[in-house]
């Protein structure tokens, strides 16, 4: 089962509205912009500091970009603006795009992306695995060749959609990224750049990047606090997004009042049921087909989680992702067949 949730990641993305389009008669306002969201302690936002749960990365993101990224659509191009992939499909080409600057004004380059791979091959980063590639290459400054120990089919989502491109001028003297959490920590070429974070009360306070290449950020800032309950403060107008809330809860709200909208996306969390082949019982397949018969995953989903999940299936992989086999064998709900 899928959980849905009222999805962060695409929600804050959504919000910050970034377009290579000029700017709106809204962002011309002299009031300025400011997006007030529920969130939890999450650690300082750097890249080897944040917290290993999934909104962690989260906020890693909002100040380092990646050479990929993804919109409600697929994969899109971020920092590389294009890329080829060779007849072996082992070695991969960036062509990155000219101009990107880090907050501190010094341009990103081949150079950067290339330190990037490497110190995460030295000091193992906890979102995402650089073992299937095998070198990296800057043959000039705007371009960078990738070349893998074998072919990776998900290289382009799991790598190049998750590494966070770094300045090597700042981190290539940094041996203990762990404890690495100055303000240069979070100087990055992202959307977003850090003001303050309070580690006491895990108050978060980002400035829109005014230089951000990819277009005008639609904030001028965002505040991110631990909010004990997240409708009630939505209601009262003290956040302008609650992504803490129940699904049943959210779409409550959105039915009695069309002031609030309702942003779904896949859910971070899969829950899966796995046989223990330690026990005899479960090594025949007959009782394993007989469970797969047995239990009512739609009714899981209806009242145990309140329709927040699609339901699932008896392959590892769930419907919802790119992997999936469409041809699996489908066990309908049925205890005639479970006692047969």
């Amino acid at each position: 089962m899928k959980k849905r949730i009222i999805s962060f990641v695409m929600a804050v993305i959504m919000l910050l509205g970034i377009t290579a389009c000029s700017a709106s008669p809204e962002s011309q306002s002299s009031e300025p912009r400011i997006l007030k969201m529920d969130g939890s302690n999450l650690g300082y936002p750097s890249v080897y500091t944040s917290s290993t749960k999934g909104r962690g990365y989260l906020m890693v993101s909002y100040t380092f970009d990646t050479l990929m990224w993804k919109d409600e659509n697929g994969i899109l191009p971020l920092l590389a603006k294009e890329y080829t992939v060779s007849e072996d499909q082992k070695t991969y080409t960036f062509k990155l795009n000219e101009g990107v600057k880090f907050s501190d004004g010094e341009e990103l380059t081949s150079e950067d992306v290339k330190f990037s791979f490497e110190y995460l091959s030295r000091y193992p980063y906890q979102w995402v695995s650089v073992d299937p590639v095998a070198s990296v290459e800057a043959p000039d400054r705007y371009t960078v060749v990738i070349n893998l120990k074998d072919v990776y089919v998900p290289f382009i989502t799991d790598i190049a959609g998750n590494v966070p491109i770094m300045p090597k001028h700042i981190w290539e003297g940094v041996t203990e990224p762990e404890k690495f959490n100055g303000p240069e920590a979070v100087i990055g070429s992202g959307p977003l750049v850090l003001e303050s974070y309070d580690k006491d009360t895990g108050v978060y306070v980002y400035n829109k990047n005014p230089e951000y290449f990819f277009g005008n950020v639609q904030i001028d800032k965002l505040i991110i606090s631990e909010i004990e309950n997240t409708k009630e403060a939505l209601l009262a107008g003290e956040i302008d997004m609650a992504s803490d809330i129940k699904y049943g809860e959210a779409m409550k709200l959105k039915e009695e009042n069309s002031e609030y909208s309702v942003i779904e996306g896949p859910g971070l969390w899969v829950g899966r049921v796995y046989f223990n082949f330690d026990i005899d019982e479960f090594n025949s397949k007959e009782i394993r087909q007989a469970m797969y018969y047995a239990i009512n995953r739609d009714e899981i989903v209806k009242k145990a989680l309140k329709n927040a999940a699609e339901t699932g299936n008896p392959g590892h992989i769930h419907p919802g992702s790119q992997w999936y086999n469409l041809d699996i064998k489908q066990y309908e709900f049925s205890t005639a067949k479970a006692r047969e």
